[in-house]
């Protein structure tokens, strides 16, 4: 869980400094945060519901395959 909150801290801090060099001023650096952070709570998802998706894809068949015996 460390390495994971420390990995996310990480490209946080990055996404933020890339969103807040293209965004103006103007724009409160909360709400970028809050944007920044959404976005990759969301992709981190994604990634992990394809990682799902890809082991239940490969256990479905054995799966499958012993109740048909």
């Amino acid at each position: 869980a460390r390495f994971l909150h420390s990995v996310f801290r990480k490209a946080s801090r990055r996404a933020r400094r890339a969103a807040r060099s293209v965004l103006p001023p103007s724009v409160p650096a909360e709400l970028v945060k809050f944007s920044v952070n959404g976005v990759l709570v969301l992709t981190f998802l994604w990634i992990l519901k394809g990682l799902l998706e890809l082991l239940e894809g490969t256990r479905l068949p054995a799966h499958r395959i012993y109740w048909a015996s």
